[in-house]
């Protein structure tokens, strides 16, 4: 969990960047920049979340395919593997911060941690909307400047509401000149009619699925700032003067009305006040085209960056997307028969075949193993059984070696192969090189004799369902030809 979290925090401060970037850009082409900060916090909740756990199907390419009319096989490939390992954020905790969060059980504290903080900001939303309509009821309903607004005591200019948004002013502005009652209602006016409160509001939502994300509030903070820029843009565009709106926005911030959650309002803290102002007032520069171009550059590269950072081996399966309409046909296959040992099973056949290494265990007969696109290998055991052992109680034996090993996350299953009722067990370790070793194991029962299928793999994702296709495969019994 620690490093999932540091690896979508180091994508979401790049896309900030990026959104930067192109935000300094669009200012100056004179263009609108809400939209991309609102692109970017969008993106910063949904790219971590589909590259760590979304494979996409490809064909796979071979010259047999070129003289054959039929399609090639599709191999599903984990998008966390077409990113640059060089850029592994969860490389960065090293083996033993990884291995001491484990031992402190860190995983279930930042569960409860996340939901709690998610929870308590959920929470506050929903009392500011309480507490929202509660003040609307002592607000006033008035006719300023033309414009059917609220009028308050003490809140606004703002507006206020997401499903039926309306203005609020606060009374200063309604006994105030025609002018400024003009001005800015234009300017909310303005926010009204770009549905800039439903936008923020979004945006606030989308920030309690990961409120400990510290970039994400920068950009949430930067969004607000593009919406105001843009507002004060719109109300320039159809004709009002500069200078006026200039003074009327420094009135506002001068007498600084109260504030109610999610609202697009015209007052705003003095810093950003200062730079709306210059903004207002700025001129195009010499050259800005150009800068603008390298600027929107730089934030397509950085956004390319944020797609390459490599996220940890997570354990869940991805989804798979198929991509292509090729005819899924599986790997190719060969037949293999073992006549000392008596069963036979398919293997994929660029596979081979090893002697058993003793030292893992006495009862190992062979093993077959390939190191294209990861590290993966199956293990044959021949153990004696007790016929009165029930096969769970095996399988908790054997868990409870492996918990012993350092192997962590099980989870049984069940399966058939053939007609036989057969066990399964899932478990993995994290590598020392930052990947996670993942482990399925078949438990076969015949009597007195007990075959166990091991199958071990750095990518889960793209191999356990051919390792499924190979255990079903399995057949023991006199094999003699």
């Amino acid at each position: 969990m620690l490093a999932w979290m540091v690896y979508v925090v180091v994508v979401c401060l790049i896309l900030g960047l990026a959104a930067f970037a192109a935000e300094q850009s669009a200012q100056m082409r004179k263009a609108p920049t809400r939209w991309l900060w609102a692109a970017s916090i969008c993106a910063s909740l949904i790219l971590p979340v589909v590259i760590s756990s979304v494979s996409i199907q490809l064909p796979r390419i071979s010259s047999e395919s070129a003289r054959s009319p039929a399609a090639a096989p599709a191999a599903p490939v984990p998008l966390r593997q077409m990113t640059a390992r060089a850029i592994q954020p969860s490389a960065w905790l090293g083996v033993q911060t990884q291995r001491r969060a484990a031992a402190l059980d860190a995983d279930a504290i930042l569960t409860r941690a996340w939901l709690a903080a998610s929870g308590l900001i959920f929470l506050g939303i929903l009392f500011s909307g309480v507490q929202l309509h509660r003040h609307k009821r002592a607000w006033e309903r008035r006719v300023v400047a033309g414009a059917s607004v609220y009028v308050s005591r003490d809140v606004g200019p703002a507006v206020v509401g997401l499903l039926r948004p309306h203005i609020v002013l606060p009374r200063w502005i309604a006994e105030a000149s025609p002018e400024t009652q003009a001005l800015v209602l234009a300017h909310e006016q303005s926010h009204l009619d770009a549905k800039d409160a439903q936008v923020l509001a979004i945006a606030i939502l989308l920030i309690v699925a990961m409120p400990w994300n510290l970039p994400l509030w920068w950009q949430l903070r930067r969004l607000r700032f593009a919406i105001e820029v843009d507002c004060d843009a719109r109300v320039l565009k159809v004709g009002h003067d500069a200078s006026r709106y200039g003074e009327t926005l420094i009135l506002v911030g001068e007498r600084q009305s109260g504030h109610v959650a999610l609202v697009a309002a015209m007052s705003e803290s003095k810093s950003f006040l200062e730079q709306r102002i210059r903004k207002m007032l700025s001129k195009q520069k010499k050259f800005a085209w150009a800068s603008a171009g390298a600027l929107a550059g730089l934030g397509i590269v950085l956004t390319a960056s944020a797609a390459e950072v490599s996220p940890p081996n997570a354990a869940r399966p991805a989804r798979l997307i198929k991509v292509s309409a090729s005819q899924d046909v599986g790997a190719q296959m060969k037949h293999y028969r073992n006549s000392e040992w008596n069963f036979t099973l398919d293997v994929p056949a660029n596979w081979n075949a090893f002697p058993p290494v003793p030292t893992n265990s006495p009862n190992e007969v062979l093993r077959f193993a390939s190191n294209e696109d990861g590290v993966h290998n199956m293990i044959i055991f021949r153990n004696p059984n007790d016929p009165k052992i029930r096969p769970e109680t095996m399988v908790a034996n054997v868990q409870e070696v492996l918990a012993n090993a350092g192997f962590s996350h099980f989870v049984t299953g069940e399966t058939k192969i053939g007609s036989r009722r057969v066990l399964t067990l899932d478990f993995d370790k994290p590598r020392p090189d930052g990947l996670t070793w993942s482990v399925r194991e078949y438990f076969i029962m015949d009597g007195t004799l007990a075959y166990v299928l091991g199958f071990g793999t750095t990518n889960k994702d793209a191999m356990m369902g051919l390792y499924d296709k190979m255990a079903k495969s399995f057949t023991f019994g006199d094999v003699t030809s």
